[in-house]
Formats: C-alpha cells, sequence, structure tokens
C-alpha cells in the first residue's frame, strides 16, 4: 500500500469506529510499530517471511473474532417490532 502504511489505516478504522481483527505482515516492521499496532488491539503483527501455517492459523483467529463480533450487530438487526 504505497500511499497507506498499515498503522495509519488502522488508525483511520478506529477512528471510524470499525472493530475488524487486524493481522499486520511486514519486510520492514520495528519493534515500536509492533508495540503500537497491539497496543490498538491488532490480532497479529509478523515479519516476513512467517511460516504459512502460523499465518493461516491468524487468519482463521480473525475470521472467528470478526463472528464474534458480528453476531450481537446481526441479532439487532434480525429484531423485529412486528
Amino acid at each position: 500500500m504505497p500511499q497507506v502504511i498499515g498503522i495509519e489505516l488502522q488508525d483511520s478504522l478506529e477512528r471510524l469506529g470499525y472493530q475488524l481483527p487486524v493481522i499486520f505482515l511486514t519486510g520492514h516492521g520495528t519493534i515500536p510499530q509492533t508495540v503500537r499496532a497491539l497496543k490498538q488491539r491488532a490480532l497479529n503483527f509478523f515479519s516476513k517471511p512467517v511460516d504459512d501455517g502460523v499465518l493461516f492459523e491468524s487468519i482463521e483467529e480473525a475470521l472467528a473474532c470478526s463472528e464474534r463480533w458480528l453476531l450481537p450487530l446481526r441479532k439487532r438487526r434480525s429484531f423485529s417490532f412486528a
């Protein structure tokens, strides 16, 4: 992403109220970036190269988190006043 770095995107999503599990995958990550991302509730922060199995496990975890976070929203939207 040449125009926006990942941490800036995470900041923007947070300001807009989106609760998404974020996984960082970088070739040039620093410890301060990692700490900042994780403090802002990133699910994981990986430096390349990363083991495929570890990455896929993290993606599965992110999907499970997303499902848990979206469940209350889906329940509210399906509630009917009929």
